[in-house]
């Protein structure tokens, strides 16, 4: 695409504007160009035969971009600008992490000096120089020629470290000096003096003439009268984790102490009712790792984080407005570089190079958008009725599928062509929680219960977390077939049928063992079935008193035999194992085990009565393990062996 120009001879000039070849004005996505357009917000809409359509936005919000070109010494020398800063001249001074370049915009030429060199801050002398704050370096003075000199350092004993953070002159033009390891130096005319201070990131002076330090550890506040040093508490009420790791410190109104954080977003402190409030990004802000803070032209208040740019109406700062759809701002700022310049614009420095922004561009996006469900995509076996009927149930804000269709994919949009990248979705399903913002115009549901669902899908803009629309949908997923109504009845005629056959079985047991018993032992066979004969009575009741009394003795013979056991038992009875269990049964309720161990603590009780300690005891009833000994006699008796003595 070529744009030309009248020039004041009266002829013309081309330019190339965009192409789709590799290279700076490569954007389209084909360049057989065929149809140019211009909409009613100046967007150029362009048709090409194989990328299809093209839209340029004029935008107007970067002003310019500093970036490192390999070889190109009108370039700055490092796409990380840890600092900026603007001379009284309107020399623009960008350090970074290979030195500091410095920019002429009456020019457009680009100097380079202290080549090298990790640049961390800027900070002017009443001379009008500048200084900078190196990693390793110390403390330099340079003008706006480039030429430098060393001015502080650990090597002339001012500094206690070379790894110089922040530079801070104070109302009375005296020097603030912190960095890594080493002291805070504070320089005065009567001399140097020095405060544990550690790891500084940021000074401010407050009204009262105290100076604030923001550290990696908190906030520290220096009378510089008396050196006296006091931590500031910054907590909100009713909050215990508070990040203590300070980026960036600003005063708003002389009474609010704005804390930018490495993670915890911004603590805003009223000096005055010593009462503070917290903004994170469930008010607005791009990321909880704010950079830098800065009031523009305009009286608001603009935040860089390491997730894009936002600003705050002092009216109203319990709003961030995020302006990440403006052109060029999306990106990670550095900590503590940015300045105002004379002509009323910001320069921010970043990871990704140097820009210079027009805060007047920077604006709350104000656009309406219409959610719209367009269907969903389920397999490769979507026929037109089954699709027709989709597009009518959709109609009604409802969605019937079965259990075998329950793995389905959810499409959307919502179009504003001005606005479109400002434009994500979220969603959730009944009480659940909203997902993170996606771009993604598709949701895909994998196994979803059966049953009925809530969902609610909604448009929020992106760069301020205004809900543009919201969507409900009633999705109804059937019941598979072995949950249906008929298979319930199924599975209760099945369970019968079990607890009939297990009930059958149980008879057929019951007269299986009568019938082992009959013919095993005629005697009691005939006296079962004369149950009004007295004398059968008796002679049954006898039986069974010798058969007890016979069984007794033979326990209590072996008593102290662990070792016997209930085949030594029914051998010593001359009985199967099988006719003992049937008669023990129906003479005194007790399995054999159960009888056996129930004479061994009755012997163990009586052996307790008198006197003989309990390890004793449980080898004399039989039992090798007095452990177990205890835990049958107290589950039997109810009491330990050692309290029932």
């Amino acid at each position: 695409m070529i744009s030309r120009r009248p020039q004041e001879n009266g002829n013309y000039t081309n330019s190339l504007l965009f192409d789709a070849n590799a290279g700076p004005h490569g954007v389209l996505h084909g360049n057989g160009i065929y149809t140019l357009i211009r909409d009613l917000w100046g967007n150029i809409v362009i048709g090409s035969y194989s990328g299809g359509i093209d839209i340029a936005r004029p935008v107007g919000t970067t002003v310019a971009v500093f970036q490192h070109i390999t070889n190109d010494s009108q370039s700055i020398l490092n796409d990380r600008v840890n600092c900026v800063r603007q001379s009284r001249s309107g020399l623009l001074m960008m350090g970074t992490d290979n030195g500091v370049s410095i920019y002429n915009p009456q020019t457009h030429t680009m100097s380079h000096t202290m080549n090298g060199m990790v640049v961390l801050d800027f900070c002017e002398t009443p001379r009008g120089t500048t200084l900078a704050a190196t990693y390793g370096q110390g403390v330099l003075e340079f003008s706006e020629t480039g030429a430098f000199k060393p001015l502080y350092s650990k090597a002339n004993g001012i500094l206690k470290d070379d790894h110089v953070f922040r530079l801070f002159y104070d109302r009375d033009n005296n020097l603030w000096i912190g960095g890594l390891d080493g002291d805070l130096v504070h320089l005065t005319a009567e001399g140097s003096h020095y405060h544990p201070v550690h790891y500084v990131k940021d000074f401010l002076q407050l009204p009262d003439g105290n100076i604030a330090i923001g550290t990696t550890s908190g906030i520290y506040i220096i009378n510089p009268s008396n050196g006296k040093t006091t931590e500031l508490h910054y907590a909100p009420e009713q909050e215990q984790d508070v990040c203590r790791f300070v980026h960036t410190l600003y005063l708003n109104n002389k009474q609010e102490l704005w804390i930018g954080s490495d993670g915890g977003g911004i603590y805003i402190y009223n000096l005055k009712t010593k009462k503070c409030r917290h903004l994170t990004t469930k008010n607005g802000l791009p990321s909880n790792f704010v950079n830098s803070i800065n009031k523009d032209v305009r009286g608001r208040i603009i935040i860089a984080t390491e997730r894009g740019l936002s600003f705050a109406d002092p009216k109203n700062t319990d709003r961030i407005i995020g302006v990440n759809y403006c052109n060029g701002v999306d990106r990670e700022y550095t900590s503590r570089s940015i300045a105002n310049m004379n002509n009323g614009n910001i320069i921010l420095g970043s990871t990704t190079g140097a820009l210079v922004v027009n805060p007047n561009h920077i604006q709350e996006l104000d656009y309406t958008t219409k959610l719209h469900i367009l269907g969903i995509k389920y397999g490769d076996d979507m026929d037109d009725d089954f699709k027709e009927k989709i597009y009518k149930e959709l109609t009604h804000n409802e969605l019937n599928l079965t259990y075998r269709q329950r793995t389905f994919e959810l499409l959307f949009e919502a179009i504003n062509l001005r606005n479109q990248s400002d434009i994500v979705y979220q969603y959730k399903v009944g009480k659940g929680e909203w997902s993170k913002p996606s771009d993604q115009q598709v949701i895909r549901f994998i196994n979803m219960e059966s049953g009925c669902h809530q969902l609610i899908l909604r448009c929020v803009s992106r760069s301020c977390g205004t809900v543009l629309d919201e969507v409900r949908l009633t999705i109804n997923i059937s019941q598979p077939w072995w949950n249906s109504w008929w298979m319930w009845i199924i599975y209760l005629a099945v369970l019968a049928l079990a607890f009939y056959g297990a009930w059958r079985i149980y008879q057929l047991h019951t007269k299986y063992m009568r019938l082992v018993v009959e013919s095993l032992h005629p005697t009691t066979n005939h006296i079962l079935n004369n149950p009004d004969n007295s004398d059968n009575q008796d002679i049954l009741k006898d039986e069974g008193n010798r058969f007890i009394s016979q069984a007794t003795q033979l326990v209590i013979d072996n008593i102290t035999d662990s070792d016997f056991t209930i085949d030594r038992l029914c051998r010593e009875m001359a009985m199967s194992r099988t006719l003992f269990y049937v008669k023990l049964k129906s003479y005194t309720g007790k399995s054999p085990q159960e009888f056996i161990r129930i004479i061994r603590l009755e012997r163990a009780v009586a052996l307790l009565r008198s006197g003989h300690p309990v390890s004793d005891v449980a080898a004399l009833s039989g039992f090798d393990n007095p452990k177990y000994f205890s835990t049958v006699f107290k589950k039997y008796f109810g009491v330990s062996p050692s309290k029932y003595q």
